[in-house]
């Protein structure tokens, strides 16, 4: 009954020393891959500093470029605004004369065609002009200058249609006027014509004018937005930073190992410049970001990066010291749960008591080891390819615990039964004939020294100052 217990107990070592190392193997994995994507996550935050500091330098090398092309770009605004009231304005006016050039189109027709039929008849006006002015009492071949014009004039003015008013006395006064006045419509029409045409070319150069003007605008919006891409991409970039720098925490205990980047910066930093009212500085729409304040940020990243990669490396330090002393236990433990089961069916002395002993020092120390670097509250979970994070290190924990149990327990029961085992026996296995001839042997040695001492005897009598006692 108690070779049999003492061999489920090796069995019991030799399954705990193999579900050690099993630990040992994940537990290394584990370090592995919390190194692996927290290197990763490190090295990609440097970069992303690292761009960040240049895209810093380059928006505060041009902000005043910047904060002057956002002034001349709204003074463009309003000029283009401007000419765009005087373009309307002109189009306004421009259909407004084309209207009145298409209302007058038919009298200036009519007007024309009448002055022209009016020409035949200035002959005559003259000639009544001139011998009025003569001093002449009547027209030749008349009675009276009024005679002559109703029999002569007055037939070609009215073929024409021209009613002469019933008050007029002096009809070359009245002739002329008419004539004057015609053609002064005539020329009113075509002086209109002329600025209406004036007026296409003026409204092409203003078409032509404001879509350069709007062109100059866009280019200037277009390098204007280059500069609030970047600061976009610059806030986008802080506020990743501060998202990815969280706080590093002891799993149970809460107790903070890294401050989270924001605590570092404190609750008076902003990311973007403040108005004297607590409202955010824009230029166009646009919130103005705070250059100094992310200048800042990246050197508390950079803080944070570097007390992170310690606080990692110091926590992955301990793990791998325990992970040993579990490791070299359970290999330890292995070989003793095979002597002990060997010398189970036996009963041997040697029953694996050393390497049990030993496995439980070691052991004993890891969980020491363990305890005094607060193994049930580490700080670093273990991440898959998904993005989730796991809390694994219990498993290594109770691990190496069981197996300090396991192999204490063995390594006493292996002292006992090292006590209770027969001691050996010289040549209890010998065979009779060995053990013959080692009785004639012993017995040929004593003859031999009895003529020995004979022979001894003899030279002390002759010689005593020589053989002495």
């Amino acid at each position: 009954m108690k070779k049999l217990l003492r061999a489920i107990l090796s069995l019991c070592l030799i399954a705990a020393c193999i579900f050690g190392l099993l630990s040992v193997y994940g537990g290394f994995q584990d370090v592995l891959n919390i190194q692996d994507y927290k290197t990763a996550d490190g090295d990609q935050a440097k970069e992303g500093i690292e761009m960040a500091r240049d895209g810093l330098a380059q928006l505060m090398e041009n902000e005043t470029t910047y904060t002057e092309g956002v002034a001349t770009y709204n003074d463009g605004l309003v000029q283009l605004a401007d000419g765009r009231r005087q373009l309307a304005e002109g189009e306004a006016q421009l259909a407004d004369g084309k209207q009145q050039i298409a209302d007058n189109t038919d009298r200036y027709n009519e007007g024309k065609a009448l002055l022209e039929q009016i020409d035949p008849i200035m002959p005559y006006v003259q000639q009544y002009i001139q011998w009025r002015d003569s001093g002449l009492a009547s027209a030749p071949g008349f009675s009276t200058f009024q005679q002559w014009f109703v029999s002569v004039v007055a037939p070609v003015i009215s073929s024409v249609g021209l009613e002469i008013p019933s008050d007029v006395s002096d009809f070359p006064g009245w002739f002329n006027a008419y004539v004057e006045d015609g053609h002064a419509q005539l020329k009113e029409y075509e002086d209109g014509l002329v600025q209406i045409a004036e007026g296409e070319v003026q409204l092409a150069d203003g078409r032509a004018q404001l879509a350069d003007g709007e062109k100059q605008l866009a280019d200037g919006d277009a390098q204007l937005k280059v500069f609030e891409d970047g600061e976009a991409q610059i806030a986008d970039g802080m506020n990743q930073l501060i998202e990815g720098m969280a706080a590093d925490t002891r799993y149970r205990s809460g107790e903070v190992i890294t401050k989270s980047l924001a605590e570092r910066l404190g609750p008076d930093w902003q990311l973007y410049v403040l108005n004297e009212d607590g409202s955010r500085k824009q230029y166009r729409g646009v919130d103005f970001v705070n250059f100094e304040n992310c200048v800042k940020l990246c050197d508390e990243g950079e803080k944070f990066l570097e007390e992170s990669e310690a606080n990692i490396t110091a926590e992955m330090m301990k793990r791998i010291a325990t992970m040993a002393c579990m490791g070299i236990a359970s290999v330890l433990g292995l070989i003793a749960g095979i002597l002990g089961l060997i010398a189970a069916f036996s009963n041997k002395r040697k029953n694996g008591f050393g390497f049990g002993l030993w496995g439980t020092i070691i052991s004993c120390a890891g969980i020491i080891v363990g305890l005094l670097t607060k193994w049930r509250d580490q700080a670093y979970q273990i991440r898959d390819a998904a993005g989730n994070y796991t809390y694994t290190y219990d498993a290594q924990v109770k691990a190496i615990i069981i197996l300090a149990c396991v192999l204490a327990l063995f390594t006493l029961v292996s002292a006992i039964a090292r006590k209770s085992a027969p001691k050996k026996v010289k040549g209890a296995s010998k065979s009779a004939d060995q053990i013959y001839a080692s009785a004639v042997s012993d017995h040929s040695k004593d003859a031999e020294i009895a003529r020995l001492r004979e022979e001894l005897a003899d030279l002390r009598a002759k010689k005593p100052d020589t053989y002495k006692e």
